[in-house]
């Protein structure tokens, strides 16, 4: 009987390599009882139980980030999420909260580092794109902020509750964008008129 519970569990590991390949660490994490945000990387040592405490550690941080940051205190959330992060830099979602507090704080380059690096690391990251959207034209690069925005929506599909706000943005910015266009052509056209 012993013998058919450990083909059982080797046939069952196999299936598992084979289904989740290189986010096996993160199947693991999550079987031992450890957590990692959704699409983030876990960080396994050889001591189970010394992980256990660093995901409860992460998870305590990013669930009291994320209190303070719906609270509208960026500030103390922007060091909660920092702090998930100097124990796993991977950590997309938090990585993603942080750079939303960042931009709160109009930390617009900090912010950027986030928003990219997350996309970096997880290039489906959705909300990623509308976070970088939003600096980039802060930042004054509205083509930048249309890149980014139109990303989000081919990415965060029709269910997504920011998606009509993201289509009334880029509505805006095209408009910003034609207007600022024609400006510059009709700055050309007078400048290139002018007598030498």
């Amino acid at each position: 009987r012993i013998r058919a519970v450990l083909i059982t569990l080797v046939f069952l590991f196999c299936a598992a390599l084979v289904s989740y390949g290189p986010d096996l660490r993160l199947l693991l994490a999550h079987r031992l009882g450890a957590w990692g945000p959704e699409g983030g990387e876990a960080t396994l040592t050889t001591n189970a139980k010394a992980d256990a405490q660093l995901w409860e550690e992460i998870d305590r941080d990013f669930q009291r980030g994320l209190l303070l940051m719906h609270a509208g205190d960026s500030q103390g959330a922007a060091v909660l999420f920092a702090a998930a992060l100097k124990r796993d830099p991977g950590l997309v979602e938090v990585r993603v909260n942080l750079g939303y507090c960042l931009l709160d704080l109009d930390a617009w380059h900090e912010a950027l580092l986030q928003f990219v690096t997350a996309i970096q690391l997880k290039p489906e990251q959705a909300n990623a794109y509308y976070g970088a959207a939003l600096v980039y034209y802060a930042l004054g690069d509205i083509e930048g902020a249309l890149g980014n925005m139109r990303t989000f929506v081919h990415l965060a599909g029709e269910g997504d509750p920011f998606q009509a706000r993201a289509m009334a943005q880029i509505g805006a910015w095209e408009g910003e964008l034609r207007i600022l266009r024609a400006d510059e052509a009709s700055e050309l056209t007078a400048f290139s008129e002018e007598p030498p």
